[in-house]
């Protein structure tokens, strides 16, 4: 668990340094390839990672860091297209450069962008280690189906 864990903490790090530089470069529609990762798409990768990789470690940790990292920036990315520009253009004239404003935007989305998606991946790591008793195989297919689904629905 403590493996999982850190994985997810370590995805969740790099993506606060990617959507960091994406501030900083006014980049909104960076994050957009991302979106698919939503909560059911990810805890069914989570699932097929664990039904295939389970007894192989040096392939399934590096793969759920990688996962966590793109669901940390799918939520990065609802942030970045949420962002005011006018509250952004009023900030930087009153003589801050795009370092300050990109940090304090960070700070006060960091619930956002990094509490709630840790959370969610630390609840699924729990449901990953208790479903041994259903086929991991056929839940993880079906969660992948309709997380794509519903991201496929949710576009513009």
């Amino acid at each position: 668990m403590l493996n999982l864990t850190l994985c997810s903490l370590g995805g969740g790090f790099l993506s606060l340094l990617f959507f960091y530089m994406a501030l900083l470069r006014k980049k909104r529609d960076i994050f957009k390839p991302f979106e698919i990762f939503n909560e059911f798409t990810t805890i069914g990768l989570l699932l097929l990672i664990e039904h295939v990789a389970f007894s192989l470690p040096l392939v399934k940790y590096p793969l759920i860091f990688i996962l966590s990292c793109f669901f940390f920036l799918n939520c990065s990315s609802k942030v970045l297209r949420n962002e005011n520009r006018r509250f952004r253009l009023m900030y930087l004239s009153m003589g801050y450069d795009k370092r300050e404003y990109s940090w304090g935007y960070l700070k006060r989305n960091l619930k956002t962008v990094f509490l709630e998606p840790l959370i969610i991946l630390f609840i699924f790591h729990l449901l990953i280690l208790n479903m041994h008793i259903l086929n991991m195989f056929i839940v993880g297919f079906i969660l992948v189906v309709g997380g794509v689904t519903i991201s496929l629905l949710r576009m513009r």
